[in-house]
């Protein structure tokens, strides 16, 4: 009896864990959540996901065509760098760059590169942060403004269709705590402070800021970019 009372209270805590992330990590800054926003935008056919670390994005991409993974550690279809890509020039329709940017140390050589494996109007999506703290997996270089981030892909050939927001300033100011002051302790004082804190700076960023970053100087934990390959 006393086994399964352990068991039974062993499933309740998983069923709080998994609860109080979901809860905390599926507000609007959810990069899952904007690449499925950007997928509308891919082009149908072969998917290429660079940098793609635990592949948490092969479902969503697998929508648009045949994906395939690559990264410079062991798990990915391809063991690769996304400077010398193993593609022949315009060989795919698709290409993501998710959390990525900000570890690349050539920004700009690696948006180059990935224009040359895409085909004509094919379409490099983009996720990266404005905001975050420094986490170096394997290095931590850089951040993104929106504007930043168009220049880069118009020097390399790319035209913005799209530029979203992933979050506006009071989801910057949560992720500072969330990141920095680590209020929440275990997994129930979660549930108690954390899970209604990101709750409530979830609420007050779409209700004074739509999630986005619309004033002349703002802040945005990141951005979500599409961008097609020009002719």
């Amino acid at each position: 009896m006393m086994a399964k009372s352990n068991n039974s209270v062993l499933r309740l805590v998983r069923a709080f864990r998994a609860f109080s992330y979901k809860v905390t990590y599926t507000g609007y800054s959810d990069p899952l959540k904007h690449v499925k926003l950007l997928v509308k935008f891919g082009k149908p056919g072969d998917v290429v996901d660079v940098g793609a670390g635990q592949q948490q994005y092969r479902e969503v991409l697998s929508t648009l065509g045949k994906y395939v993974s690559i990264d410079i550690v062991p798990g990915a279809d391809l063991i690769g760098s996304v400077y010398e890509l193993p593609f022949e020039n315009g060989s795919a329709d698709t290409i993501g760059l998710f959390m990525v940017m900000e570890h690349l140390a050539e920004p700009k050589a690696a948006v180059k590169e990935c224009s040359r494996v895409l085909k004509k109007d094919g379409v490099l999506l983009i996720t990266t942060p404005q905001y975050w703290h420094f986490h170096s997996w394997p290095n931590d270089y850089f951040r993104y403004t929106k504007e930043g981030l168009r220049h880069l892909c118009n020097e390399n050939g790319l035209e913005v269709i799209e530029m979203r927001s992933m979050g506006g300033p009071f989801l910057v100011l949560f992720h500072v705590i969330d990141v920095n002051l680590k209020l929440y302790g275990g997994s129930f004082r979660r549930i108690l402070v954390y899970n209604p804190l990101a709750l409530i700076f979830n609420f007050l960023d779409f209700v004074f800021f739509k999630h986005q970053d619309k004033r002349a100087e703002s802040d945005s934990v990141g951005w979500a970019v599409a961008a097609r390959k020009r002719g």
